[in-house]
């Protein structure tokens, strides 16, 4: 524990996991406590085990670069809610309820489908790691969109093994993994997890890394759930559960219900605009600085 920061690295037979001392002050700091501890045990596997071939042996004098970060960050986060909802430690309204949430936030990122995760995977060290300014509009964390990619592929693999009577799941490509490569020292690729999914499923999976690992195809994740005999509803913070505008709002369902497509620094200089926004239409530009609006200071 520290004053400030956080997060976990994983090695070979240890992890190094931080929080902050305040993070125990309440409940939901023991709730994130519990999500770091399952997601760095199973990095043990995915990533330190079945890992990219890039990620090992290690040259540390150069980047290492790996079209499989959506899969090993991402997927290890759908794995970490699989863990802790199996585990007792988050029931199924919680786990529901939070990928809920986790996707309410990904549709927001203007820049979730500009370019294929796993050319984002690759080249992390010069986008993610040193962000240009438009970098919200052109790009996404590989840590949000593999999480839900590894939510749709467990589903579909499911689904389609349940339909030839047999069973399939995004646990099995990593048992099958573990088997195929990890247990002989092998690294990974692509191929390898397309040729994983594909044995779990009973058939070719390779159009789905084509559409949405490779290709800037939406998630397509509500329409997989109402398949999985979930229903799902799009819905806004503002509205009531009949759809109508709340009698009282709070100052944040407030702010969600003003779209302008622009992000402002303390000093309201434009950090960002959203391509299509209305800040968009109006011309607003990296860097303007509003002095004025409607001749109010």
């Amino acid at each position: 524990v520290s004053p400030h920061g956080g997060g976990g690295l994983e090695h070979g037979s240890s992890t190094s996991m931080m929080m902050r001392r305040a993070d125990f002050d309440d409940d939901e700091g023991y709730a994130r406590a519990a999500r770091l501890a399952a997601h760095e045990l199973y990095h043990a596997w995915n990533v330190k085990r079945i890992h990219d071939r890039a990620l090992g042996p290690f040259d540390y004098a150069k980047e290492t670069h790996s079209r499989l970060l959506w899969l090993h960050e991402g997927c290890t986060e759908t794995m970490e809610a699989q863990s802790l909802l199996r585990a007792g430690l988050v029931s199924p309204e919680a786990y529901v309820r939070g990928l809920g949430e986790r996707w309410t936030d990904y549709v927001a990122k203007p820049g979730r489908n500009h370019d294929p995760i796993s050319e984002l995977s690759f080249e992390a060290w010069i986008k993610a790691y040193k962000p240009a300014p438009n970098h919200a509009n052109v790009a996404v964390s590989y840590y949000e969109k593999g999480d839900l990619l590894g939510v749709a592929l467990d589903l579909e693999l499911r689904l389609r093994a349940g339909a030839r009577s047999r069973k399939g799941s995004l646990a099995g490509v990593f048992r099958r993994l573990m088997q195929s490569h990890a247990a002989k020292g092998r690294g990974i690729d692509e191929v390898d997890v397309i040729a994983a999914a594909s044995a779990e499923a009973g058939e070719d999976m390779a159009w789905f890394f084509a559409r949405h690992v490779d290709g800037t195809e939406e998630v397509p994740l509500p329409a997989i759930l109402e398949r999985a005999g979930l229903t799902v509803r799009a819905t806004a913070s503002w509205l009531d559960a009949d759809g109508r505008p709340r009698a009282e709002l709070t100052r944040a369902q407030r702010a969600q219900r003003i779209f302008s497509g622009l992000a402002l620094s303390e000093g309201a200089e434009v950090r960002s605009v959203e391509p299509g926004s209305p800040a968009d239409a109006a011309g607003m530009m990296l860097e303007d600085a509003i002095v004025a609006v409607n001749g109010l200071e």
